[in-house]
């Protein structure tokens, strides 16, 4: 998992177990605070909740990119990764 930080910077999740979540669904969830911190789940588990706030511009469009691979890895197409409804809700407030 990645995000882009309110420094510019890419800040990576690293190593999350894929295996652990393979042949099966997953309620996978992304929380967002009015300031900007972001907390991501897998089936009610806490996975990632990085100290870093959230680029603005990642909230100014309420733009979401899910995809690639579970290994992460555009390249290799190693585990796709299947998305199936997708819902986003947001919070309303100055800004949002």
């Amino acid at each position: 998992m990645e995000l882009l930080t309110e420094n510019g910077d890419v800040l990576s999740s690293g190593f999350i177990p894929a295996n652990e979540y393979a042949n099966g669904w997953h309620n996978f969830k992304i929380e967002v605070t009015e300031a900007r911190f972001a907390k991501f789940y897998c089936d009610n588990k806490l996975l990632w909740a990085p100290f870093e706030r959230l680029d603005p511009l990642m909230m100014s469009n309420k733009k979401i990119i899910l995809g690639y691979t579970s290994d992460g890895n555009p390249k290799t197409l190693a585990g796709t990764a299947y998305h199936n409804w997708v819902k986003a809700t947001y919070l309303v407030g100055p800004e949002f």
